[in-house]
């Protein structure tokens, strides 16, 4: 009685199946809390000072974020835990940073070189975006912070080219795998380096004071081009170029299932959801008998042509967001966000008192 919330899905009637309802549709149906989630902007001047700043002004009655610049693009974003906050990264150097519950532009400016990806740290403070040498971190208000390079630029311990990016808020590390193959873990409450190892292209499994693999897993026959970690920590999807999709139980390290199907990204929601994005096509499958066996529950169409970089649930909301080649959008997936949260691990509705 102390949780009174409850999820909210989508309930199919008769022979209707859920995956086959449009975001059209679900906009008519949900509250006036989701239908405010309005940014709809088309940029196609690279030399503007401000993008989003414009998007925020103009509402309608649509739900889902939208926010195009083919000329910055392809984008990729990512959530504070709090899900409050949003950080946009444009491969050309466009990085910004959104309050999304007041659809306030906390920042947006230009670094004038390569972005490949965005990072929250601890909290919405600060943020690490993997530019064209280094990882680069900034504080709230844009302000340059440090970049992640040591003295000597021949080191074998530089981080290099960075190509993704991950903060283990429990480590308080930043882990960035190059496009070398090289895992790297940094401290980032005194800037040293804890170790350098190396990937030979199959998933492997690090503990942050371990040298060398935990586990070796040949999970596809061919290169993985996604994996996503259940938030439970039990389950392991993962998606191969032979186009099979697979879900692993990591307590026995074996293959529970395998779907047909090709994914450019993967992400679990707080509530056991699995979003996969290929193409111009997103879906969402779900755990519907309990049995840890998923099908699809949710599919949507972005413009043809549109290439999907990277989705993310965002935390105690039922949204999905995406970054495309085109900009950033978002989806309303009932069900996705955890209704009941907790203020000590994170609060939605924080303030700076």
């Amino acid at each position: 009685w102390l949780m009174p919330s409850e999820l909210g899905y989508l309930e199919a009637e008769g022979l209707e199946k859920t995956w086959r309802f449009l975001q059209e549709s679900i906009v008519r149906e949900v509250d006036i809390l989701s239908s405010r989630l309005t940014i709809t902007r088309v940029s196609r001047h690279p030399n503007q000072h401000t993008h989003i700043e414009d998007s925020l002004s103009i509402s309608s009655a649509q739900t889902y974020l939208s926010f195009l610049c083919a000329d910055l693009g392809p984008y990729t974003i990512d959530y504070a835990s709090s899900g409050r906050y949003m950080a946009v990264g444009g491969r050309k150097g466009h990085l910004a940073l959104i309050d999304m519950k007041i659809l306030n532009l906390i920042k947006e400016f230009q670094v004038r070189e390569t972005v490949r990806d965005v990072v929250f740290l601890h909290s919405e403070l600060f943020f690490a975006a993997a530019q064209n040498k280094y990882p680069y971190i900034y504080n709230k208000d844009g302000t340059y912070f440090t970049a992640l390079r040591l003295a000597s630029s021949t080191s074998r311990n530089e981080h290099g080219a960075v190509l993704k990016l991950q903060f283990l808020r429990n480590h308080f590390l930043l882990a960035s795998i190059n496009k070398f193959g090289q895992l790297h873990y940094q401290d980032v409450t005194h800037g040293g380096m804890g170790w350098v190892t190396y990937s030979c292209g199959k998933v492997t499994m690090w503990r942050p004071t371990s040298a060398a693999p935990l586990i070796k897993m040949l999970c596809h026959h061919g290169p993985v081009s996604a994996m996503a970690f259940h938030p439970g920590g039990h389950l392991m999807a993962t998606a191969g170029m032979k186009r099979k999709i697979k879900l692993w139980d990591l307590r026995k390290f074996e293959v529970l299932h395998t779907y047909p199907g090709h994914a450019k990204t993967l992400q679990f929601s707080q509530t056991d959801l699995l979003g996969i994005g290929s193409g111009s096509l997103v879906q969402v499958w779900k755990d519907t008998m309990g049995n840890q066996e998923y099908s699809r529950y949710m599919s949507h169409s972005i413009v043809k042509g549109y290439q999907v970089g990277k989705l993310h649930f965002q935390p105690y909301e039922d949204v999905l967001g995406l970054g495309h080649s085109m900009g950033i959008s978002s989806i309303l997936v009932p069900g996705s966000g955890e209704p009941n949260f907790d203020t000590w691990v994170a609060n939605p509705f924080e303030t700076s008192s």
